[in-house]
């Protein structure tokens, strides 16, 4: 029996992840140098840890990281007061369901508490969640499965007995090495082969979760 749903937060719940790549985009823009492609993509869903072990491999010498950074945070806050953020695809309808069922929602995100919180409450969707984990409270970001096993301890849950739901590569990793079945809804990217071998299913949008779970308290 599935007790708790664990959704990942950026690109699954909030449409994020867009306004991240278009704040990227501006920093090229203003201190005159471009991403390599590959390496732009690479930071979606990339943890603040991980940007931070190779920062100085991907900023030129030159520049300041924490100034690109505050720029960066910035140029969010600043388009965000003007287009806000959107609520993916069946978020309301699926939250509801699993509410009404008594099944746990759960984010467990990349993003520090200082921005999930106020993003979650914004978009109407904090007072859903049993629990919310932020990315500060770990010492290593996903594709470890850090996050994932500190959420299943702390709510005294099993992974047989949870789902898992995210949009990105190091997403899925971080959730399938915490051994939970994961959904995975795409977002932006395409997931790598080595990460879609290992989902539990694709799913077009967060309402099809509603059937799923329909589905296995027939079983």
């Amino acid at each position: 029996m599935i007790k708790a749903i664990l959704f990942d937060m950026d690109g699954t719940l909030l449409d994020t992840e867009g306004i991240w790549n278009k704040a990227w985009t501006a920093v090229e823009e203003k201190y005159g140098f471009m991403f390599d492609p590959k390496i732009k993509d690479s930071f979606i869903g990339m943890p603040k840890q991980k940007m931070l072990e190779i920062k100085d491999s991907i900023i030129p010498s030159h520049l300041d990281y924490d100034e690109i950074q505050k720029f960066r945070v910035e140029f969010f806050h600043e388009y965000t007061s003007s287009h806000p953020i959107e609520i993916k695809q069946g978020a309301f309808e699926c939250l509801n369901f699993l509410k009404s069922k008594g099944i746990k929602a759960i984010v467990c995100t990349s993003t520090y508490k200082e921005r999930a919180i106020p993003w979650l409450k914004d978009a109407g969707l904090y007072d859903y969640f049993d629990d919310i984990v932020t990315g500060d409270i770990v010492k290593v970001g996903k594709p470890n499965p850090e996050i994932y096993e500190i959420t299943l301890k702390k709510n005294h849950l099993h992974a047989d007995e949870c789902l898992a739901v995210e949009d990105t590569t190091v997403g899925v990793l971080a959730a399938t090495g915490a051994d939970l079945k994961t959904f995975y809804i795409k977002d932006i990217l395409d997931i790598s082969n080595e990460a879609y071998a290992k989902i539990y299913k694709q799913l077009d949008n967060l309402g099809e979760i509603i059937k799923e779970i329909g589905g296995q308290e027939n079983e």
